[in-house]
């Protein structure tokens, strides 16, 4: 067995030549072992390598290789999220090979109204609740008081009372690290080896080929599905990036990419993005409205057969839903990256968007980024409209 984990473990160090120095670990070995309650046989860890490989007990016999379920890790050391108290929130992540939660654990936090011990157990309370779920599903987060369900694909959590902006940071450092080392796994599995050989992958976000770029699915504005026209409308953005791996040293808590990249390309036509209708059943482009620029909007569409979105130059559109034809617009001055909502009162539909300059999403687009702000004025303006 001890020999077995050296050769696994060697592979799994070649994966990490790109990613700089020594990792500050603060769990050991025997911590995650005992947090498992010696479920599964943990691996060898080593300095540059901060995931622990965790193989199935049952199914190591005398000359048997071991069976890699799934890894343990610190979320710190993929994903070091700020939380409300400005501080890395770290959370023991364990994920079975399919992406899986197998143990969530919140290890260490500095959010100023959760620092007693009480405290303390209501962000691990939530942390727990991913237990069971994947990085598959669609995870919303909800009132604390608000009742929890989940499903195959979906899942509603609750909240902390007080500590919003706690459990988004918490969310986002769980389900990104995890993917981070889920997106690492399945290439490593068509070499045979725990996480891949040479540059053909990295425990980063992102990926180290050049091709098309975008946002997180968990980031991307939703798209919206009309059962009159058979057809789903989706927001997109149409850029490429070349992305190199560098030597650069590990800090723990502060962002680390150990890449450099370009991400002001646009893609295919020259376009930045734009509103497509996309037939699912005949798996074709019906419509395109392009935008210079990336379409960070989200749709929505109703049974009377509109398309409503806006884009970063601030212009909100009703579209024809079957044609694409531009059948009303309205100028909010600022941009809009929010998806439009609507709703009655006494019999009367409504439409509303907010409008507002974003600036996390340019930030990561260059040249493009820039373009992007420099369209979009200073805003913030929720707008109401009436539907005849």
């Amino acid at each position: 067995m001890k020999k077995w984990c050296s050769s696994l473990l060697s592979s799994l160090l070649l994966t990490f030549m790109l990613c700089g120095q020594v990792n500050a670990i603060t769990l050991k070995k025997s911590d995650v072992d005992g947090f498992l309650a010696n479920k599964y046989i943990v691996g060898d860890i080593n300095p540059d390598v901060p995931v622990w490989p965790l193989f199935l007990r049952d199914a190591v016999g005398e000359n048997q290789k071991p069976v890699l379920y799934g890894y343990a890790f610190e979320s710190v050391d993929f994903e070091p999220v700020r939380g409300y108290g400005g501080k890395p929130i770290n959370i023991l992540v364990c994920i079975d090979t399919q992406g899986g939660f197998i143990e969530v654990r919140l290890l260490d936090h500095r959010e100023p109204l959760f620092r007693s011990d009480v405290g303390f157990a209501k962000l691990a309370g939530f942390a727990a609740q991913y237990i069971g779920l994947s990085i598959h599903h669609d995870v919303q987060i909800y009132d604390f008081k608000a009742k929890t369900a989940r499903d195959a694909k979906y899942a509603a959590l609750h909240g902390v009372q007080a500590g919003t902006v706690s459990v988004r940071a918490m969310d986002r450092a769980i389900l990104q690290s995890a993917t981070s080392v889920a997106r690492a796994h399945l290439e490593a599995a068509k070499t045979g080896t725990i996480v891949g050989e040479g540059n053909a992958i990295a425990l980063i976000k992102g990926s180290l080929y050049d091709a098309p770029v975008k946002p997180l699915n968990r980031s991307q504005m939703r798209m919206s599905y009309n059962k009159q026209t058979g057809l789903v409308y989706i927001p997109t953005i149409n850029l490429c990036m070349d992305i190199e791996g560098i030597q650069e040293d590990y800090k723990r808590g502060q962002f680390y990419l150990s890449v450099n990249f370009d991400l002001g390309k646009m893609g295919p036509g020259g376009h930045g993005g734009g509103l497509k209708a996309w037939d699912p059943v005949k798996q074709k482009e019906v419509w395109f409205q392009k935008n210079s620029l990336p379409f960070n909007s989200g749709t929505m569409t109703t049974a009377s057969g509109l398309v409503f979105a806006g884009d970063i130059q601030g212009m909100f559109r009703a579209f024809d839903a079957k044609t694409g034809k531009v059948l009303w617009q309205f100028n909010t001055v600022s941009g809009i990256t929010a998806a439009p909502m609507t709703y009655t009162i006494d019999g009367k539909q409504y439409v509303a968007v907010v409008s507002g300059r974003t600036q996390s999403i340019p930030a990561f687009f260059g040249e493009v980024g820039e373009k992007m702000v420099n369209a979009s004025p200073e805003g913030g303006t929720l707008f109401v409209f009436a539907l005849n």
